[in-house]
């Protein structure tokens, strides 16, 4: 007999069937996603079916206006000391506000290049385990990126009020990797997604992603589409961003959307803490708090949060189990 996770009843036909079989032949088989796609499927595996509910574009029945993600020019910004002001006010407005935006300034030859090539897992340590044909475009975006991320990282230390480097300080930027993603076309894309609602377990995600579009973002109580913009790398904040700042930034909730039209693919990279000794020790920063506003939250081992991350999956914050 099939235990309660094992056997699941399909919505649209009310047949049992055995999910966990159907998974693990799936695994064995080798050929993922994509090797579906191209042994020609009408037909999307049952257990790639989601529930109507968490495929739906609102939460609820809004009816409100979808705004704009905001887009941030770095142009000039230290170069030039008023717009170095206009930008940190526009960059804390847009993290406070929508914990997304869009940063102008990215090297197009280095998107079309990137893209090009063959990088389908997260960049390596060594430079010498990666494929010849794309080492030295990967080497170079990882450079550029990071001073990207050096700079917003300065930005919001600024906005802030402790200190420029307050951030960089605490390690935000010590270590960073990517993921890409292969999203092909899918068949039936109003029964799955591409990637479930979820918010990163870091510090922010620099992401880069092609014309295919299909990232969301939610925000007022709807689903909010995050199309791509020439030019622009999209960044958003992270769930320890969230507890170090106590809440003043919040994580990003977002998910990709299954489309028809793919192949889509992404490149995102996290400014996480997977160089961090595992016993460190994360709370809100003390020079935002005072007795008017108290911590929200406990100081947290490293170990302890990434651990429970991934115990729990995706899904919504975490954070609320480690309040205070």
């Amino acid at each position: 007999m099939l235990s309660s996770k094992e056997e699941v009843v399909s919505a649209s036909n009310g047949l049992h069937y055995d999910r966990a079989r159907q998974i693990k032949a799936f695994d064995d088989s080798k050929a993922g996603v994509k090797g579906l796609l191209d042994a020609g499927i009408q037909e999307i595996p049952q257990f790639f079916v989601m529930p109507p509910e968490e495929i739906c574009y609102k939460k609820s029945g809004s009816n409100l206006q979808k705004p704009q993600i905001p887009i941030i020019d770095l142009k000039d910004i230290d170069k030039d000391a008023m717009r170095h002001k206009e930008a940190i006010r526009e960059i804390k407005q847009a993290f406070e506000k929508w914990d997304f935006s869009r940063f102008n300034e990215q090297p197009t030859e280095i998107k079309h290049e990137f893209y090009s090539r063959d990088s389908s897992k997260k960049i390596p340590p060594n430079p010498d385990e990666l494929p010849a044909t794309c080492r030295e475009i990967i080497i170079e975006y990882s450079k550029q990126v990071n001073k990207l991320g050096l700079t917003i990282f300065e930005q919001l230390a600024e906005g802030l009020g402790p200190n420029r480097d307050y951030l960089l300080d605490m390690d935000c930027a010590k270590g960073h990797y990517f993921v890409c993603h292969y999203y092909p076309a899918c068949p039936q894309p109003d029964r799955t997604l591409g990637t479930s609602r979820h918010c990163d377990p870091d510090f922010i995600t620099i992401l880069l992603q092609d014309h295919i579009g299909g990232l969301q973002v939610f925000y007022l109580d709807q689903w909010i589409d995050v199309p791509p913009v020439e030019g622009a790398l999209i960044v958003n904040a992270g769930e320890m961003l969230q507890l170090i700042t106590n809440d003043k930034f919040s994580s990003a909730e977002h998910r990709v959307v299954a489309n028809s039209a793919g192949p889509r693919i992404s490149v995102a990279c996290f400014f996480s803490t997977r160089l961090q000794p595992l016993e460190r020790l994360y709370g809100p920063i003390k020079e935002l708090l005072s007795n008017d506003t108290p911590p929200l939250y406990r100081e947290t081992p490293l170990c302890d949060y990434i651990a429970y991350y991934h115990a729990k999956g995706l899904g919504k914050s975490v954070l609320p189990d480690f309040k205070l």
